[in-house]
């Protein structure tokens, strides 16, 4: 997201919160890649519920969307926005249509 940022023509503010450097366990590219501004990710797949995030909140939801899950039996679909302005608005609606 930072090259992105970098590269975008626009102006951009980058928030990158300290505590996800402790929290995350991802695989790291080591190529070079960007992420479309404005494009969100869903990263669970649901049918019950839709649930939004942004930076740390998004494991937040990761995690209480499995608890619904095991607890209640309900479906979350959960979507990192990535970005704020713009937000993906369409991948937005798409979920809540189909929750």
């Amino acid at each position: 997201l930072l090259l992105s940022c970098i590269r975008d023509q626009n102006p951009c503010i980058f928030f990158e919160p300290k505590i996800l450097y402790r929290i995350a366990a991802e695989e790291v590219p080591v190529t070079d890649y960007t992420i479309p501004l404005s494009q969100a990710e869903v990263l669970r797949e649901g049918s019950d519920v839709t649930m939004i995030g942004w930076g740390t909140v998004v494991h937040v939801l990761l995690e209480v969307a499995q608890m619904a899950h095991d607890e209640l039996g309900v479906s979350c679909e959960v979507i990192d926005l990535q970005t704020i302005m713009p937000y993906d608005s369409e991948t937005i609606e798409k979920s809540v249509k189909k929750t």
